[in-house]
């Protein structure tokens, strides 16, 4: 969730980024990639990093403030992560 405007997104694995729209519709609204510290040698204290690149905006560095994933920094704003279930197919 953008606190600067309260919408939602949606960071898919394929690297889409997909704004939630009120009316059920989702639009692409970017794109996206993570380098996420997953290998046993890495720091426990790296958070990853990455870049997002939102239509019509310039690319912005995307970094997580915890492993928790429960917070996002997009360029310098605080995002809050919702987890969100998959729905069924």
């Amino acid at each position: 969730i953008n606190p600067a405007n309260q919408m939602r997104y949606e960071f898919r694995p394929d690297g889409t980024l997909h704004q939630m729209i009120a009316s059920g519709i989702i639009n692409l609204a970017g794109r996206w990639w993570y380098d996420y510290p997953n290998d046993r040698d890495e720091d426990p204290d790296d958070h990853g990093v990455g870049e997002i690149k939102m239509n019509k905006r310039p690319v912005c560095n995307l970094r997580m403030t915890s492993r928790a994933a429960d917070e996002i920094i997009v360029g310098d704003d605080l995002w809050r992560l919702v987890r969100c279930s998959a729905p069924e197919v």
